[in-house]
């Protein structure tokens, strides 16, 4: 992100480095929010994950459109860049919480700090299968294929929720 930023958005004279504070401040001011609708509406485990995935997909989709627009000098709103963590900061309240306290429940007794270790780990692992892709590929064709692959991972969980509930017993 920090070096799209740097390289494609206009930055209204900011220095480009500022657009990482976005996610933190915006998972303050939202995880309240969704602690609260969590409380009210009844969603499960699988199903949070679906749209968490879904969430996440469609923010790297927003970004091939804006990385498609940002081309040579042309430099696109920063707006594009909000949305984008918008969306990623609602898919990360989503799983995030979702992930740590599944990993927790089903764990067996005396090994939910580990599994709640391997969930931390398996985003890692995320990060550097998506570093690998990314020295692969660059631009618009990175974000549409991670975006398309989260999305459609989404839909899978989705088409999966009730088998996993079963499993899971939730």
């Amino acid at each position: 992100m920090q070096l799209f930023a740097d390289a494609h958005v206009d930055m209204l004279g900011m220095p480009s480095t500022w657009q990482a504070v976005l996610n933190p401040i915006m998972i303050v001011l939202f995880a309240g929010v969704m602690a609260a609708v969590w409380r009210r509406v009844e969603v499960s485990a699988p199903a949070k994950f679906a749209a968490g995935l879904v969430l996440c997909g469609a923010s790297f989709l927003l970004l091939s459109l804006a990385a498609a627009r940002a081309d040579g000098d042309t430099r696109v709103s920063l707006l594009w860049i909000v949305g984008l963590y918008l969306l990623q900061t609602l898919g990360e309240l989503f799983l995030s919480p979702t992930g740590l306290s599944l990993s927790h429940k089903l764990a067996p007794p005396g090994m939910g700090a580990q599994l709640a270790g391997l969930f931390f780990l398996t985003v890692s692992t995320g990060d550097v299968i998506g570093g690998q892709i990314a020295s692969h590929l660059s631009g618009a064709p990175l974000y549409l294929g991670l975006g398309a692959a989260a999305v459609l991972a989404g839909l899978a969980m989705a088409v999966a929720t009730p088998r996993v509930r079963a499993l899971i017993g939730a």
